[in-house]
């Protein structure tokens, strides 16, 4: 996941950095909490986000059966995320929605912000709005 601010990448976590170096240390990076917290749409779960960020899932139903630590799916941790800043059930289904029928697209955003080029994304809806915090800087998370 990542977090961008003013078209810049301000913070980048990693629950599996070991994935494309067989050899690297296998444990998340980027796992301050403090870090996504701009994200929040309501009550904050702190418990919950920081095992989510640590690769610990904290529901029985997210453990690996093997016993091996961690999410047996990759982007559950994402979801529990969400669960954790406040986000509605119906945001974090279509936070799945979009991923499951958009692989690769946040790979692609990641480049694109990267760029120059201008970006739309989503829809007119505003999932991270809240009247207490409008308005505000430029930011936004990608879910990779």
């Amino acid at each position: 996941m990542e977090v961008w601010r003013g078209g810049a990448r301000a913070h980048r976590h990693d629950s599996r950095p070991g994935r494309v170096d067989g050899d690297a240390d296998d444990a998340p990076v980027g796992t301050d909490p403090a870090a996504f917290l701009d994200f929040a749409a309501g009550p904050v779960d702190g418990h919950r986000l920081a095992s989510a960020l640590a690769d610990t899932p904290i529901d029985a139903e997210d453990k690996d059966v093997d016993g091996d630590p961690g999410y047996v799916w990759a982007q559950d941790p994402h979801w529990d995320v969400l669960r954790a800043l406040g986000h509605p059930d119906r945001t974090i289904r279509r936070a799945r929605w979009d991923y499951f029928h958009l692989r690769g697209a946040p790979q692609a955003l990641s480049e694109v912000l990267d760029g120059t080029g201008l970006v739309a994304l989503g829809t007119a809806e505003r999932p991270f709005w809240s009247p207490a915090r409008a308005p505000r800087k430029s930011r936004s998370l990608t879910l990779s």
